[in-house]
């Protein structure tokens, strides 16, 4: 099985992304987007389409209002929320898994200097919702949310 390995570099400014894909799979990674669509023939990319969805890494700034909507879907890979909520005390997480196989493992996390600490985990059953609230955060916490493989979820996290 061949793997294809492509670096593409678009223009000055925008950034580059690294994109790996096997010819025999369709499950594609990237550094930055996901590969909406992937066009192979004799082992060559002919086709290749981006849409910013879930990070691939924990996000690095703020969503505006300590207030953030989110949705995406992976089959191999972990995702994380774009963005960080921050400034708020006390914040509430809805969460809708829309695999109607698979129950979805997601971790709550905090951005701390060096590492990052998991405050709480939650598994939400297939065709299922959950919400809850964090309570006596730091208004300096930066909370994010990292969705384990597989997955295809909805959700927000609404500061109060």
């Amino acid at each position: 099985m061949k793997k294809l390995i492509i670096t593409t570099t678009i223009m000055a400014s925008l950034l580059s992304t690294s994109v790996f894909a096997n010819s025999n799979d369709s499950s594609i990674q990237t550094s930055n987007d996901i590969v909406s669509n992937l066009e192979v023939s004799n082992d060559n990319i002919v086709g290749l389409s981006l849409v910013n969805e879930r990070g691939l890494s924990a996000p690095t700034s703020a969503a505006e209002n300590s207030s953030y909507s989110f949705s995406g879907s992976a089959e191999g890979s972990t995702l994380y929320t774009n963005k960080y909520v921050t400034g708020k005390t006390k914040y509430e997480v809805t969460i809708i898994n829309k695999s109607t196989e698979k129950d979805l493992k997601v971790k709550i996390k905090t951005i701390n200097p060096g590492f990052n600490s998991t405050i709480k985990t939650v598994t939400v059953p297939a065709d299922g919702d959950t919400s809850f609230n964090l309570s006596d955060r730091k208004t300096s916490d930066k909370i994010y949310l990292e969705f384990a493989a597989p997955s295809n979820f909805e959700g927000s996290i609404v500061g109060k």
